[in-house]
C-alpha cells in the first residue's frame, strides 16, 4: 500500500533522497483498530452482531420508532473507514443495554418475517449472555482510547515527537488494562443486570479434542483451566496483542523519523549513569553526522556538533523551560523568543523541517481517501459538460419530452452524412 518497492514512495525517494515517508497517522490507527477486530471468530462475530442490530432497526421506520422511543438513542452501523463509527456502535450497548434488550422484546408484537423473528430471538440471547457484556466492556474502553487519540491527531498544531508520546502513552497507559480488572467489571455490571435475565457466567461451550501425535503422552496436551480463563487467552489477549503490535508496526516510520531528531530536544544529561554518558558523546556526533549528511545543502556538521553541545547545557539549566517536557516546538519558540537564532542556525533549520513534517493529511475523517474519488473521476470517459448537460435535460425531462427533435436529426444526419457518393 505504500509503495515502498514500486509504489508512489520508491519513486519519490529516487528522485528526492532526503524526502521522508509519512504514512497518515489517523488512517494507520483505524487500520490497527481494524486488524484488531479480525483477531479471532469471537471478535467478528460480535461487531457482525452490532451491524446485524443496526440493520434490524434501521430497515423500519415502525422498528426504529420503537427503538428510539424506548432507549432515546439511535444505533450506529460499523463502517471501516470512518475512525469514530465503532465507538458510536459500541456507545449505546454500554449505555442502554437493558432498554435495547426491551426493545427487542417489543418487536415480537409486529408482524415480522420468519427471518427477522429468528435475528431478534438470536439477538436477544446475544445481549444476554456475558460474553456479551465482557466483549462491551473491553471494547468501549480500547475504542474510546484510540478515538482520543485519533481526534488529538486531527490537530493543527500537532508535530511528530506528539505523535508519538500519544502512541506510547496509548499502548503502555491505556491499552494495557489487565484481565482481572476486566472480569470483575464485568461481573459488576452483570449482577446489577441480573433481574433482567442478563447472566453472569459464560456459556460452557464442548471442549475441543486435539489429536496426539507420536511419542506424545496425554499429560503433554494442554487444557486450559476454565471458560473464563479459555476466553481470556482465546480472546482477550489475542485482541489486545494483536491491536498493540499493529499499532507498533504501522507507526515505525515515524518513531525511526522521530529518532533521528529527538537529540536536538532530548538533554544529553538523561542517561541513567556516569558510564553510560562516556558511551553517549561518540552516538551524539554519530547522530550529528548523519541528519548533516541527510541536509548536507542546509547544515553544516561540525558547526552542528558544537551547537548541539551548548544547546545540551543551556537545556539542562532549564533556559527554554523543565527539561522533561521540552518538545520540538517549544525549544525552537524559545530560541527565537530569547534572540539566539543566529548562535543555533543549524539546529533552528532542522528543528523547522522536523515540524513542518505532516502528521496526518486529514483534519476529517473520510479524507484519506478523495485521491481513490478523484482518480475514479479522471478515469470515467464522460466530461464534466456532458454530464451536465445530461443533469439539465434529466431536471427539465418535462420540457425535453415536448421539444420535436426531428429537425435536430436531420442537421445530424446532414453532419455525418457522405460527401461523396460510391458508385
Amino acid at each position: 500500500m505504500s509503495g515502498v518497492y514500486k509504489g508512489v514512495q520508491a519513486i519519490i525517494l529516487q528522485r528526492n533522497p532526503q524526502a521522508f515517508y509519512m504514512p497518515c497517522s489517523t488512517h494507520n490507527l483505524n487500520l490497527a483498530g481494524v486488524h484488531s477486530l479480525e483477531s479471532s471468530v469471537e471478535m467478528k462475530n460480535y461487531f457482525g452482531r452490532i451491524q446485524l442490530l443496526y440493520n434490524l432497526f434501521s430497515g423500519s421506520p415502525i422498528r426504529w420508532k420503537i427503538l428510539t422511543e424506548t432507549t432515546g438513542l439511535s444505533l450506529h452501523q460499523t463502517l471501516q473507514t470512518r475512525w469514530s463509527a465503532r465507538i458510536e456502535a459500541v456507545k449505546p450497548l454500554v449505555k442502554r443495554p437493558r432498554k435495547i434488550l426491551l426493545s427487542l422484546q417489543k418487536l415480537r408484537d409486529l408482524d415480522l418475517t420468519a427471518d427477522l423473528l429468528i435475528d431478534v430471538k438470536s439477538l436477544e440471547k446475544w445481549i444476554q449472555s456475558f460474553e456479551f457484556i465482557i466483549m462491551t466492556t473491553f471494547w468501549f474502553k480500547a475504542l474510546q482510547a484510540i478515538n482520543y487519540v485519533s481526534v488529538s491527531f486531527q490537530s493543527e498544531n500537532i508535530t511528530l515527537d506528539d505523535e508519538m508520546k500519544l502512541i506510547k502513552i496509548l499502548i503502555e497507559d491505556r491499552l494495557r488494562s489487565s484481565w482481572p480488572e476486566l472480569i470483575n467489571e464485568a461481573h459488576l455490571v452483570a449482577s446489577g443486570l441480573a433481574s433482567y435475565g442478563f447472566q453472569s457466567k459464560l456459556v460452557q461451550k464442548r471442549t475441543r479434542k486435539r489429536k496426539t501425535f507420536y511419542k506424545e503422552t496425554r499429560n503433554e496436551v494442554h487444557f486450559l483451566e476454565n471458560d473464563e480463563k479459555q476466553f481470556e487467552v482465546n480472546v482477550f489477549n489475542t485482541a489486545l496483542d494483536t491491536l498493540i503490535q499493529q499499532i507498533k508496526d504501522r507507526f515505525q516510520a515515524a518513531e525511526k523519523t522521530t529518532n533521528s531528531f529527538s537529540f536536538l530536544w532530548l538533554s544529553e544529561s538523561n542517561s541513567r549513569s556516569s558510564e553510560e554518558k562516556e558511551i553517549e558523546q561518540p552516538s551524539l556526533e554519530e547522530k550529528c553526522k548523519t541528519l548533516a549528511q541527510m541536509y548536507v545543502n542546509d547544515v553544516d556538521e561540525d558547526k552542528l556538533i558544537l551547537e548541539v553541545r551548548h544547546l545540551d547545557t543551556l537545556k539542562r539549566a532549564n533556559l527554554f523551560g523543565p527539561k522533561e517536557y521540552l518538545t520540538s516546538m517549544k525549544l525552537l519558540n524559545g530560541i527565537y523568543q530569547k534572540g539566539l537564532e543566529s548562535i543555533f542556525e543549524s539546529t533552528c533549520i532542522l528543528l523547522r523541517i522536523f515540524n513542518t513534517i505532516p502528521v496526518s493529511i486529514a483534519e476529517g475523517e473520510r479524507s484519506f481517501s478523495k485521491l481513490g474519488l478523484v482518480k475514479t473521476t479522471l478515469r470515467s470517459t464522460m466530461s464534466q459538460d456532458r454530464l451536465t448537460d445530461l443533469l439539465v435535460i434529466y431536471i427539465e425531462h418535462d420540457l425535453a419530452k415536448s421539444l420535436c427533435y426531428d429537425e435536430v436529426i436531420e442537421n445530424f444526419a446532414l453532419n455525418k452524412a457522405r460527401r461523396v457518393k460510391f458508385l
